[in-house]
C-alpha cells in the first residue's frame, strides 16, 4: 500500500513538472514558427544613371529617393553606368545622397568614371559588377582640355574635402577617391603601394574587392544583379527582397535628348525666326520657332541644369518684346533689351555654372555655354544657306504670301515686282517714289508701287498695313521706305 502511495507522488510530482515546463517547452518551435512567419520582406528601390552627368540625371535621382521616400525602402540603390559630366551637377546629386535619411548604394555597373565616382563615394556602400571599374576622376575644363596648375590646385582641394566631409570615418575611401583624383598624390596603405605619383587610379571589379591591410580596398562585395545587391547588402535572402525600379519617365528620356542636341534646337529656332522675318509676319513658323526655344528651357527646369534665373531672365526679355509688339511697335527701347535678354538667357542655360565655383570657373562654364550658342546660330545659318531658297518655292511659303499681299490676291504674277537683276529696267520705279504698304513692315514687308508689289523695309520702326510710305532707296533687294 504505502508503495503504491509512493509511485501516486511520484506520477503527481511527474505531472506538475510537464505542465509547469509545457510553455517554454512549446515556446521554443512555436516562437521559431511565429518568427519565420512574421519575418517581414525587406523593400529596395533602384534608380538607373547612365549616360553623361548632367541635369536630367539630378532630376532623376531625385524622384528616385522621393520614391524610396514613400515606399520606406531598407535599401536605395544608384545602378550606374556613367563616363563622367559636369561638376555642377555632380555636386548636387553628392548633396541629395548625403540629405537622404536611408541606407544608400551604388552599383558600379559597368562604369563610374570621373564624376561617377565621386556620386559612388558619396553612397553608403559600394559594389561593383563583375566587369565594372570606378576611377580616372581628374577634373578637366568644359571643353574636356587640362586646366591651369593653379586652378587644378584649388578644385582638388575644394573636392577632396568635400569627399572627406561626405566619408566621414571612412579616410580609406577618401584616400581611395584623392588617388582617383589627384595624379601627385601617393596611394599607400600599409606596406601596399597602390599608386605610385604621376598616375590616375582606376580600379577594376576585382582590384577594388581584393583584400588590402586586412579589409576590402573599396568594394563592399561584387554582385551579378541590383537583387544580389540588395541581398547581400541587406544581409537577407535574394528570396525575401522586394526590389522596385524607379524607371526613367518620358519626360526625363525627352530631358536628356534635348540637353544633349539643344545647340541644334536653338539653331533650326533662329532659322525659322529667320524665315518669318523675312515673311514679314508672325505664322506658324514664328510659333514653330517659340516653341523650339521653349523646349530648351522646359528640358533644363526639369532637369535643373541652370535653376530658374535663366528661365526668368528669358520670360523678361520676351515680356518686354511683347509689350513693344502689342503697345508701341517700332519704338525698339523695349526690344533691343528684351532681345538681348533671350539671348543672354540661352547662352546662360547652355553653360554649367555654380555658385561654389571661382570667378574665372564660372567666366569659362559661361565661355562654353557661348560657343554652343555660336554652334547654334552657324546651324542656322547652314539651314539659311541650304533651304531657304527651297522654302520660298514650297506651298507654305506661298500661303505666307499670298496671306501678307491681303489685297493682291488673285492679281496675276507680272504683277509682283523684284530687285533682281532680271527685273533691272525702265519698268522699275524711279527713286523717290510713293507707294503703300499692303502688310505691315516689322520691318520688312510688301509695299504696293504703282501696279506692282515688292518687297520692301521700314527705314526705322513699324509700318502699319495700308500706309502710305516714300520710297527712298534700295538695300540688298529690298526698297527701304518709310512714312508719308
Amino acid at each position: 500500500m504505502r508503495e503504491i502511495l509512493n509511485i501516486a507522488k511520484r506520477f503527481a510530482a511527474n505531472l506538475l513538472v510537464c505542465f509547469a515546463l509545457a510553455p517554454t517547452l512549446l515556446a521554443v518551435p512555436g516562437g521559431e514558427q511565429e518568427k519565420t512567419n512574421t519575418q517581414k520582406k525587406a523593400t529596395a528601390v533602384s534608380v538607373r544613371i547612365d549616360g553623361e552627368i548632367s541635369s536630367p540625371q539630378l532630376s532623376i535621382l531625385r524622384r528616385g529617393i522621393k520614391e524610396a521616400q514613400e515606399r520606406s525602402a531598407d535599401l536605395f540603390i544608384i545602378d550606374m553606368d556613367t563616363p563622367g559630366g559636369d561638376l555642377s551637377t555632380t555636386l548636387k546629386m553628392m548633396e541629395e545622397l548625403s540629405k537622404y535619411g536611408g541606407k544608400t548604394a551604388c552599383y558600379v555597373n559597368k562604369n563610374a568614371i570621373s564624376a561617377g565616382s565621386f556620386i559612388a563615394v558619396a553612397c553608403d556602400k559600394i559594389y561593383f559588377a563583375p566587369e565594372g571599374t570606378m576611377g580616372a576622376a581628374e577634373a578637366v575644363s568644359a571643353t574636356g582640355e587640362d586646366i591651369g596648375n593653379s586652378m587644378s590646385r584649388k578644385v582638388s582641394s575644394f573636392l577632396g574635402a568635400k569627399v572627406r566631409s561626405i566619408c566621414g570615418e571612412n579616410s580609406r575611401r577618401a584616400q581611395i577617391q584623392r588617388a582617383m583624383a589627384d595624379p601627385n598624390f601617393e596611394l599607400k596603405i600599409g606596406n601596399n603601394l597602390l599608386k605610385p605619383k604621376g598616375q590616375l587610379l582606376t580600379l577594376t571589379a576585382k582590384e577594388a574587392a581584393q583584400i588590402v591591410d586586412g579589409k576590402p580596398l573599396l568594394a563592399d562585395g561584387i554582385a551579378e544583379s541590383a537583387e544580389g545587391l540588395a541581398a547581400e547588402a541587406l544581409k537577407i535572402p535574394a528570396s525575401a527582397v522586394k526590389l522596385f525600379d524607379a524607371g526613367i519617365m518620358p519626360a526625363e528620356k525627352l530631358a536628356k535628348f534635348s540637353v544633349q542636341i539643344a545647340p541644334l534646337i536653338l539653331g533650326i529656332g533662329f532659322f525659322l525666326v529667320f524665315m518669318e522675318i523675312k515673311a514679314g509676319t508672325f505664322g506658324i513658323l514664328g510659333l514653330c520657332a517659340v516653341g523650339l526655344f521653349l523646349s530648351v528651357f522646359v528640358a533644363t527646369n526639369i532637369s535643373g541644369l541652370a535653376g530658374y534665373e535663366a528661365t526668368a531672365i528669358f520670360a523678361a526679355g520676351v515680356i518686354l518684346v511683347a509689350v513693344e509688339f502689342i503697345f508701341m511697335p517700332g519704338l525698339l527701347f523695349l526690344s533691343i533689351p528684351g532681345g538681348l535678354l533671350v539671348l543672354a538667357s540661352m547662352v546662360w542655360t547652355l553653360s554649367d555654372m555654380n555658385p561654389n565655383f571661382s570667378f574665372l570657373q564660372n567666366i569659362e562654364a559661361l565661355a562654353w555655354g557661348g560657343i554652343k550658342f555660336l554652334a547654334a546660330v552657324c546651324i542656322a545659318a547652314i539651314l539659311v544657306a541650304l533651304f531657304g531658297k527651297l522654302v520660298e518655292k514650297s506651298p507654305l511659303w506661298k500661303k505666307i504670301e499670298l496671306s501678307n499681299t491681303g489685297s493682291t490676291k488673285g492679281r496675276a504674277p507680272s504683277e509682283f515686282g523684284s530687285l533682281g537683276a532680271e527685273n533691272e529696267s525702265s519698268e522699275m520705279p524711279q527713286i523717290p517714289c510713293e507707294g503703300v504698304c499692303v502688310t505691315d513692315l516689322i520691318p520688312s514687308g510688301r509695299v504696293r508701287i504703282g501696279e506692282k508689289i515688292f518687297d520692301s523695309t521700314a527705314q526705322f520702326g513699324h509700318i502699319k498695313s495700308g500706309t502710305k510710305v516714300l520710297v527712298v532707296g534700295k538695300k540688298d533687294f529690298n526698297f527701304v521706305v518709310k512714312k508719308m
